[in-house]
């Protein structure tokens, strides 16, 4: 019999997170998993829930003998819970990092953004690759807004194949490395010009291996690519600031900008049709990077990603109060994928909460509270907060 793959999603697992195990196997008359899963197909997939550090073994037996496979996955218990990096100081296990990439604080040589960590996928030398993947996987069913600064350092000048920002359902999850041709949704920076590109600093946009949109970076008003070489994503002056990115998606519809410029407008995509999602709507994300002959720094310098769709501005559009109950109801702008607080002043200076954990309502772009009540003052100033605010 052969076992041609046993692998987990999670080499490591974030505590209170399932790990799914992947398996391939032929020409056995009997396959089993230990750890209490028991007999399997010759194909197949399980998840688990291990709550301490386990390595299971797969064992596919035939009349000519039997053979095994293992794979171990180490639990962590991660201080960070969502993607919220302003810089990397506070990076820890929840941050998987693969190949080149190091967490690494290069502010003698890179000023900018500051004296903090950077998450750095690639040294400036040739031959290089990094990724690093956020070990939860994060809910993308109903839209997402992520943030990341980027920059493309080196001396030469000369480029180095491509970043990439990945959303992956593979079942080697936050261990995996590589192009990733399948069960991924891709934005890839590229600052080398290869035969066929059109410039050496453009975006592509590719949901497996099929290319749903190019942008030119270099033909688009209100871009500047620094550097002593124009039209290249790459500088060799290293007190340039990154260059800062913004993807925001709700299914059927991505947006991309660019130093503030919208370079993609609604394109047309649903990660909930492509493979990059698992059942639930949920996948790994990350960055990763190569350098080949030519090389140059790929790092990351801030990441924010917050899970659902974007949300509208926030402003109270109706209110109602009654001075002999002290109460107030609220209507305001919202989505339902997020919670806001209610609190009141009597200076506009300090403000105390009312009510918090305020959900939004499905369905709609606005909630209407209940009674809500006050302490009655000679005057009163009222304000809605987003608790889990975007940037």
């Amino acid at each position: 019999p052969v076992i041609s793959q046993f692998i987990g999603d999670a080499p490591f697992l974030v505590s209170n997170e399932p790990l799914l195990l992947t398996w391939a196997t032929s020409g056995a008359a009997n396959i089993s998993i230990d750890q209490g899963i028991g007999t399997a197909t010759a194909t197949g997939s399980i998840s688990v829930m291990p709550t301490f550090d386990t390595t299971y073994t797969i064992t596919a037996t035939s009349p000519a003998g039997s053979v095994t496979e293992q794979f171990t996955t180490t639990v962590v218990t991660p201080t960070i819970g969502r993607i919220c990096y302003e810089d990397f100081d506070l990076a820890g296990y929840e941050l998987g990092l693969l190949g080149d990439a190091r967490i690494v604080n290069d502010f003698a040589d890179i000023p900018l953004p500051g004296d903090v960590n950077r998450l750095r996928l690639t040294p400036d030398s040739d031959g290089k690759c990094g990724s690093a993947w956020f070990r939860k996987r994060v809910d993308l069913s109903q839209g997402f807004q992520t943030w990341f600064d980027l920059q493309f350092m080196a001396a030469s000048n000369s480029g180095a194949d491509k970043l990439t920002f990945t959303i992956q359902n593979r079942p080697e999850g936050t261990g995996a490395e590589g192009s990733l041709r399948s069960k991924a949704f891709k934005i890839i920076f590229d600052s080398y010009l290869n035969s066929g590109d059109p410039s050496a600093g453009f975006i592509e946009l590719v949901d497996g291996n099929q290319v749903l949109a190019t942008i030119d970076l270099t033909v688009i008003d209100g871009i500047n690519l620094p550097g002593s070489v124009p039209n290249d994503l790459s500088s060799d002056d290293f007190g340039v600031a990154p260059y800062p990115v913004r993807v925001a998606y709700v299914p059927g519809d991505l947006d991309l900008f660019f130093q503030g410029v919208q370079v993609i407008d609604s394109l047309d995509v649903d990660l909930g049709a492509t493979d990059a999602l698992d059942e639930d709507g949920k996948a790994y994300v990350g960055f990763s990077a190569c350098t080949g002959v030519f090389s140059e720094y790929h790092d990351i310098t801030r990441w924010i990603l917050v899970e659902g769709p974007p949300a509208p501005p926030l402003k109270i559009t109706e209110f109602a109060v009654d001075l002999d109950t002290d109460t107030a109801i609220f209507t305001f702008t919202s989505t339902q994928f997020r919670t806001y607080t209610i609190a009141a002043s009597d200076d506009g200076i300090v403000f105390t909460n009312l009510a918090t954990g305020i959900p939004g309502t499905a369905g709609t772009s606005e909630t209407t509270t209940g009674p809500i009540s006050f302490t009655e003052t000679s005057k009163k100033m009222f304000r809605v907060v987003d608790e889990k605010p975007s940037p």
